[in-house]
Parts: structure tokens; C-alpha cells; sequence
């Protein structure tokens, strides 16, 4: 089989090289020659499959008869189909009848995707869709280097983040005295207004979703109340803060909060003990596991939590005041102090210290007494970073933006001046996640 390969493609080469006449010619003196003819003709369908295998054709795949291999893209999503979940294996397979395929080239179009090819050796590819129409082709390469020239695909919906409500504000403090947390949810909305951000959207998320009730993270969800609402993806930023009050629930939710990162949503986490929320413990000191939120996506490497009374958190970034505390030193000793449970923060390498612990250590000598209002443990340590992805922005503050305590028949409200925090909360929101005053 193989010499008559052998001899049809030098025929095909003997004519284009004219040399038609003088191979017959040779042919024909070698048969007159005994008995050299008969060694001849039986050496001579060797010599040609051996010219014939020395042949470079131009294209190699069709020259030796190669055939380009099919693609098949898997059932799932079906054609024209609308709401397929944002999380989506897409796989698909090959078939060479004449070979093996050794890759798959495949592109995406629609949104954040710019339909250009991509390889891999895999019959499929893991996504994280936004919401949306996409169109997606898929061609086989064979081990010849042949790709399939009709290359299969698929069109389909999926049901994805939006982004496109604006700012969410959550809080998770648990405070067991309704009347300070009322008051504390008053500060948040009179921050947020003094900001400039009158349009926002609020959830108290024990009230709507209890200790065990799944939020939403695209379309519509329903509340404890039975009240609609929008998944956590349709928010382009959120402000997330925590208290002591009990269990909170920013560890219940790491998925959606590590989807909604992955996916370009802006996170800002602030708090009394937050680390305790996310950690499910109090923080003490330890490095934290590399794969956990805090770590790999806040870039907070250790944190330790400080029982403090502060005097004043200093700024490390351009654009950011100093923030001094509005407490109002006391008549009648110093057990009325507002206390509050803080924590230092340890940036990762590519996390950046946004605010520190002062490092005066303030003593109180009024009365004949002497007390420190800063413990010198935590004085110039960092207590609040961020973090720049090319996906998403973080900010993680180690102390409450608003704070609100009853004392007796009197209210301590704000651990920091608020004139300030409203710069604070500009800066982070306009500057940081690009929100746009409204």
C-alpha cells in the first residue's frame, strides 16, 4: 500500500519536473540488462516511497490526505435559552477521525468578554458571568496542526450581577438594646446624607434575614417580612458593618462576598471587633489561613483586637483627615469613658495601611489620677487598610464608622468625630469605588 503511495506521488513529481521522458528511458535500459533488471524492478517501488516520504508539500495537513477534526459544544445551556445561573461550566469536545485532537480554541462574546481566542487543553472552562447575552464558539486543532474550519456555537442568556443600583449599606450589629441600635442606624443615614449619598439602600439583616435565611445574589429575593428585594450582585458597592451584639454574619456569606469581588463589586467592612465576624472568633494576634476572605481577598495578614479609648487614628493616604474622637471627657471620674473594641489590622504586601493607632499615649492626670487612654501595645500600629484589584476595591476599618452606647439615661454616640467621618466616607465611596454623589 504504501509503495503504490510511493509511486502515484513521484509521478505527480516526475511531471512537474519534466523528467517524464528520461525516467522511461531509464526504465527501459534497465530491463535490457540481465540480471540487473530483476534487482532493479524490485528495488525500484522501495526507492520511490522513500523519495515520495522526503516530499515538504506546501499544506501539510491536506497533502498527506489529512482531515480537520469536529467540534460539539455539550447540550448545556440549550440554544436561545435566558436565566442560566452567572456560575457556568461550559464544556465541550472533539473528534479526528484521522488523528487525535490536541486542543481547543474558544472565545466569548458579551458583556466584560471581548470575543478574542483563547487556547486550552480542556473540554471545558469554568466562568463568572455577568448579566447578559453571550456567544460562544469553539474549534478542535488536531496533532497535524488542522483547526476545524467551522467552528461550533452557542448562544444563550445568564441571569448575572447588574451592579446597577448603587450603594448598599447592611448592618449586622446585633445590639441588643433596640433604642441605641435605632440610634446608631440615624448616625449611618445622617453620614451617609452629610456625604452626599441620599440615594442608597438599606437592610438590617437580622430583621430580614434572621440567622439562617439564604440571601439572594442575582434577581429577586423575598425577606423574613415577604418583602422583594434585589440580590447582593446588583450593588455596585457595599458597606458592610458589624457590632458586638453577637453572632454576625459576614462568614455565613464568604461565597457571595468572594462572587460578588470576583465579579467587580466594592466591598467596605467596618466594625467593633469585625474581625471577629469574618474569623468567627476574636482575633488574637495568629497569621490568618492564606485561602480565607480576610486574607486572600482584604490582604489582611494578622489582626489582633484592642480594647481601647482612643484619642485619635492618624491617616496614612493623601485625601484622608485625621480622625480624633468626639467623646466628652467626664465630670465625675473616668468609668464613663467610651470604650470601644477595635482591632489592628497587618496588611498583606500588596494591602496599604489607610489609618493607624496614634502613637501618643494620652494620660489623663485630672483629680489625682492617672490613667492611659491609649494602651502603648497598639500606638502606631495600623488599624485600617485597602486593597486595588484590577477586579475590585476594599476597605477594611478595624473601628465602627458609627457608634451609638447608653450610659445610664445618656447616649455616647460617635468613637470619632463625625465632621470628619463624613470626609472619611466621601473620600471612600466618590474616590475609592468611583460612586458618584446623589
Amino acid at each position: 500500500m504504501a509503495s503504490w503511495f510511493g509511486v502515484l506521488t513521484l509521478g505527480r513529481l516526475i511531471q512537474s519536473l519534466q523528467m517524464k521522458r528520461i525516467f522511461s528511458e531509464t526504465i527501459k535500459e534497465m530491463s535490457s540488462r540481465k540480471p540487473y533488471s530483476t534487482i532493479a524492478m524490485l528495488l525500484l517501488p522501495s526507492m520511490l516511497f522513500f523519495l515520495a516520504c522526503n516530499i515538504k508539500p506546501t499544506d501539510p495537513g491536506k497533502a498527506k490526505g489529512n482531515v480537520a477534526p469536529e467540534t460539539f459544544i455539550s447540550p448545556t445551556p440549550p440554544e436561545g435559552s435566558e436565566n442560566n445561573p452567572f456560575r457556568l461550566r461550559l464544556q465541550w469536545r472533539g473528534n479526528d477521525s484521522d488523528g487525535r485532537v490536541k486542543e481547543y480554541q474558544y472565545r466569548l462574546d458579551g458583556p466584560l468578554f471581548n470575543n478574542t481566542w483563547e487556547s486550552t487543553p480542556n473540554f471545558y472552562q469554568n466562568f463568572k458571568l455577568r448579566n447578559g447575552w453571550y456567544t460562544l464558539q469553539v474549534r478542535s486543532v488536531d496533532d497535524n496542526g488542522a483547526v476545524d474550519e467551522t467552528p461550533a456555537a452557542r448562544r444563550f442568556h445568564v441571569l448575572g450581577p447588574t451592579f446597577d443600583k448603587g450603594i448598599l449599606v447592611i448592618d449586622d450589629d446585633k445590639t441588643i438594646d433596640d433604642e441605641a441600635d435605632d440610634r446608631k442606624d440615624m448616625l449611618m443615614d445622617s453620614l451617609m446624607i452629610r456625604a452626599g449619598f441620599t440615594k442608597y439602600t438599606f437592610w438590617d439583616y437580622e430583621k430580614m434575614f434572621g440567622i439562617t435565611e439564604q440571601i439572594a445574589f442575582t434577581g429577586k429575593g423575598v425577606d423574613l417580612t415577604g418583602q422583594e428585594y434585589n440580590g447582593l450582585s446588583a450593588f455596585s458597592s457595599i458597606i458592610w458593618y458589624t457590632g458586638t451584639g453577637g453572632e454576625n454574619n459576614l462568614s455565613k456569606n464568604e461565597r457571595l462576598l468572594v462572587d460578588y469581588m470576583d465579579m467587580g463589586g466594592n466591598l467596605w467592612v467596618s466594625g467593633t471587633l469585625v474581625m471577629m465576624s469574618m474569623l468567627g472568633d476574636t482575633a488574637d494576634g495568629s497569621e490568618i489561613a492564606p485561602n480565607a476572605l480576610p486574607r486572600k481577598y482584604l490582604k489582611i495578614r494578622r489582626a489582633k483586637a484592642a480594647l481601647i479609648k482612643t484619642d485619635m487614628f492618624l491617616s496614612r493616604m493623601p485625601g484622608y483627615v485625621d480622625l480624633d474622637s468626639k467623646y466628652i471627657v467626664p465630670t465625675s471620674g473616668l468609668t464613663v469613658y467610651l470604650e470601644n473594641a477595635c482591632d489592628q489590622l497587618v496588611p498583606e504586601a500588596e494591602g496599604e495601611i489607610l489609618y493607624s493607632f496614634s502613637n501618643n499615649v494620652w494620660v489623663d492626670d485630672r483629680f489625682g489620677q492617672v490613667q492611659s487612654i491609649n494602651s502603648e501595645e497598639y500606638a502606631g500600629n495600623p488599624i485600617a487598610i485597602r486593597y486595588r484589584s484590577e477586579t475590585y476595591k476594599s476597605v477594611v476599618c478595624g473601628f465602627p464608622l458609627v457608634r451609638a452606647t447608653k450610659r445610664g439615661r445618656r447616649y455616647q454616640n460617635n468613637i470619632m468625630n463625625e465632621d470628619q467621618m463624613v470626609g472619611v466616607v466621601r473620600q471612600v465611596l466618590m474616590n475609592e469605588f468611583g460612586e458618584i454623589p446623589q
